[in-house]
């Protein structure tokens, strides 16, 4: 059981009423990060943008989903990210590579293997070095950086919350929850 008690959704409005409604309105973490009412609906906005409307590659904002979960101890996230990626037909080998901190593996592109060593260091050591940030230029546009930093953050946001509050891990509910965003997205 988390640490504090869920919201209720009875008090649920406007677009986390709208939100509950759908595959993440099922889990216990929606529960908790409606606990801030005021930040949720910016936050919902954020994750939402973070699945629909990057120009990094999903497989490699996944990647770093599966890098930042296991580098910080995110369970929660972890489970539900395997889901997303086993989804998108990424192979169990690539999994495994990443839970075993093989982030140099031939299992990945060599732009994946920049953005790996490059978002190993920005979940570590905050700093980026030259060399892994000249790497990963040579990859990525300064868009895409970007995008790899912020998703990066959100997600040591997301261990942060799973695992200070103790918040139980769900079934996965990736897959739907991403299917879900993109279909809001198209909806707007």
């Amino acid at each position: 059981m988390a640490r504090v008690p869920p919201a209720d959704p009875a008090t649920f409005t406007g677009s986390i009423a709208e939100a509950y409604k759908g595959p993440a309105g099922r889990t216990g973490v929606f529960r908790i990060l409606a606990l801030a009412p005021t930040c949720m609906p910016a936050f919902s906005q954020l994750t939402r943008a973070l699945f629909t409307s990057l120009e990094l590659p999903e497989v490699d904002r996944e990647l770093l989903v599966l890098l930042t979960a296991k580098l910080q101890g995110g369970e929660y996230e972890w489970v539900q990210h395997v889901a997303i990626v086993e989804a998108m037909g990424v192979s169990k080998a690539v999994v495994d590579a990443v839970d075993g901190y093989d982030f140099e593996s031939e299992l990945f592109t060599p732009a994946q293997r920049a953005l790996l060593r490059f978002g190993r260091q920005s979940v570590l050591n905050v700093k980026v070095d030259d060399h892994a940030f000249a790497e990963t230029a040579r990859h990525y546009s300064p868009r895409q950086i970007v995008e790899a930093i912020y998703t990066i953050g959100t997600y040591m946001f997301m261990a942060r919350l799973t695992q200070g509050l103790e918040v139980e891990v769900d079934a996965p509910q990736g897959p739907k929850v991403l299917e879900d965003a993109k279909a809001r997205s198209r909806a707007e």
